[in-house]
């Protein structure tokens, strides 16, 4: 199958993440969007979608969240997962939540280039030792392992999107130095 997931701004899922899935090749999709975030109850709306596939044909999507001061920037990051192909959906949850961590806004410092902290992942389909690792990454700032300035975080999850483990921070530059980290993405080497 092939899965388009969006925020839906106006529409009958208002400002939540939707999901539609394809089984012709984009031909024809299904005839409904399927609400990935309302049970989340954001309190603005939910937004940056990443969608993968897991080793046995498990549909994942994340995104972030945005409680009703979506301008001080993220609150979570939403996860939503489909053992059948994306015909059912487990009820979401957060891999991630912490006020106000995420970056949304702009840089000024960047002749005013926006910012958020969308995140990226990735799964490992390798078939090795930690096939079916969940990956997450996001930039944050101000809530630790974060400093005072946009960091690039990640986390995972080796239970199928169940549990997340604690975000640890990956770029290696000095904590609170001013510099800017921003747009993740990351990817799992597929054979190796």
């Amino acid at each position: 199958r092939l899965y388009c997931s969006w925020t839906d701004f106006g529409g009958v899922n208002s400002d939540d993440v939707v999901l539609r899935w394809s089984s012709n090749f984009g031909q024809n999709w299904s005839s409904s969007s399927i609400n990935l975030s309302n049970s989340l109850s954001p309190g603005s709306h939910a937004q940056g979608t990443n969608v993968q596939t897991g080793p046995n044909g498990e549909v994942y999507v994340t995104y972030a969240i945005y409680d009703a001061q979506w301008t001080d920037g993220e609150d979570g990051i939403g996860f939503a997962k489909s053992t059948d192909g994306g015909d059912t959906w487990s009820t979401p949850i957060y891999a991630y939540q912490a006020t106000n961590f995420g970056i949304r806004g702009t840089f000024s410092n960047k002749n005013g280039i926006r910012d958020a902290s969308f995140p990226s992942m990735a799964v490992d389909r390798s078939g090795g030792p930690n096939n079916g690792t969940i990956y997450i990454t996001w930039p944050q700032d101000d809530v630790a392992p974060a400093g005072s300035d946009p960091d690039i975080v990640v986390t995972k999850s080796t239970d199928g999107g169940t549990t997340w483990a604690a975000p640890i921070r990956v770029n290696d530059d000095a904590l609170n130095n001013g510099k800017d980290q921003y747009y993740p993405w990351c990817t799992v080497d597929q054979s190796t």
